[in-house]
């Protein structure tokens, strides 16, 4: 009986927090989750070309990156020099554990890193696939635009300091 009773309980622990706010998804309900092509054409821009990145790239951010896979691949078949689209699928890919498959769209992405976030994932895809060398030097290149960031923003703070008149 000991058993069943500590069975309930850890159940019951692991259960959540009924007064906990609810975290809904935006795409959840099937009306809010059409089918592929009915979604590209729903995100279709006037410049021609169309937001399937947008709509991967939003999944993403909503920790779905099995559902962003296909809407960042279709972005990249219709426009393979769309770089936010790779540096988007690398990360997807990362975070599913994909790691080698990761790393050729995140290393073309590369000049897009302004904050070094993609050489920091990089590094990471490098330690995990036991590339020890490719790691450290990704890690190193995102600590120099770390420091060059923190450089930068204390030049500005420094030129924005209002001072006593000459």
């Amino acid at each position: 009986m000991s058993g069943l009773i500590r069975t309930i309980i850890e159940a019951v622990r692991r259960a959540p927090d009924p007064a906990a706010p609810v975290q809904f998804s935006l795409f959840a309900t099937p009306e809010e989750n059409p089918p592929l092509r009915q979604a590209i054409e729903f995100y279709r821009h006037a410049h021609g070309w169309s937001n399937r990145f947008i709509a991967g790239d939003s999944l993403l951010r909503l920790e779905e990156p099995e559902k962003a896979m296909a809407y960042l691949k279709t972005a990249l078949g219709s426009d393979p020099s769309l770089l936010a689209a790779d540096a988007s699928l690398g990360l997807a890919l990362s975070r599913l554990g994909n790691h080698a498959a990761a790393v050729p769209h995140l290393e073309k992405a590369l000049e897009l890193d302004e904050d070094g976030s993609l050489y920091y994932q990089l590094g990471r895809a490098y330690q995990a696939m036991g590339q020890r060398e490719k790691a450290t030097a990704a890690m190193a290149k995102y600590q120099e635009i770390l420091k060059q960031a923190e450089e930068q923003k204390e030049a500005v703070a420094r030129e924005a300091q209002i001072g006593p008149p000459r």
